[in-house]
C-alpha cells in the first residue's frame, strides 16, 4: 500500500475525483455534464470551455466500454467469419466490408463501444496477417512476446487471421511474458 493505506483506501483515494489542471481534490469539483469524465477545482473552472470535443467524445466511450466489459464480464473480442480479399486500410474499410460478418447483430456493431473493443481486440491478429503477407501455408506460429494476463482474455480473436491466410490450416499463438507460462492452439 502506498502512503500507509491499505489496499482498499488507496483504490478509493487513486479513484477520487480530481481537478484535470492541478490534481486537487478538496473542495467543489465541477464536471463536464456531458461526459461526467473530466473535473476543474473552482480555481480552474474556466478551462472547462477548453474541453475539446473529441476529448469528450473520447470519455463517452470509454466509459461505455467500462460499462459493456462490466456486464459482458469481459471485452468483446470476436473473429469474423468469412475471408476477406485483400487486408484493409484502416478500420473503416475493414467495417464497411466485414460489418454483417460476425455472430453477433450488425446493429451492435454499428455502436460505438463495440466497435471499439473489436477493433483494440484484431489490431494484433490483422497486423500479423499485415506482416506475414498472404503467402505462410501449414500451421502458423504467432509469438505475442510481453503479454500479460489481460492478452489471454479473448484469444480466439486470433481466428482472424484465418480470414487473411487462406492457406493456413492451423494457428499456435505463443503468449511470453513474465509471469505466464502457458500457450493455446487453435485449428481451422
Amino acid at each position: 500500500a502506498a502512503g500507509g493505506l491499505d489496499a482498499t483506501a488507496f483504490a478509493t483515494w487513486r479513484h477520487q475525483p480530481r481537478c484535470a489542471a492541478c490534481g486537487a481534490c478538496a473542495g467543489p469539483l465541477a464536471s463536464c455534464k456531458r461526459c461526467h469524465g473530466v473535473a476543474w477545482c473552482e480555481a480552474h473552472k474556466d478551462l472547462a470551455a477548453r474541453h475539446a470535443a473529441d476529448s469528450c467524445d473520447a470519455k463517452i466511450l470509454e466509459q461505455a466500454c467500462y460499462g459493456m466489459t462490466s456486464d459482458q464480464g469481459t471485452p468483446l473480442s470476436l473473429a469474423s467469419r468469412s475471408p476477406g480479399p485483400d487486408l484493409p486500410r484502416g478500420w473503416k474499410a475493414y467495417f464497411d466490408a466485414k460489418l454483417w460478418d460476425f455472430e453477433v447483430s450488425e446493429g451492435m456493431l454499428a455502436l460505438g463501444p463495440p466497435a471499439a473493443m473489436i477493433a483494440d481486440g484484431l489490431s494484433l491478429p490483422l497486423t500479423a496477417a499485415a506482416a506475414l503477407g498472404r503467402r505462410p501455408e501449414g500451421e502458423i506460429v504467432v509469438h505475442v512476446a510481453g503479454a500479460a494476463t489481460d492478452d489471454l482474455v479473448g484469444v480466439d480473436r486470433f481466428r482472424e487471421l484465418f480470414c487473411w491466410l487462406p492457406r493456413a490450416t492451423a494457428l499456435r499463438v505463443c503468449f511470453a511474458g513474465v509471469k505466464l507460462a502457458s500457450s493455446r492452439t487453435a485449428s481451422s
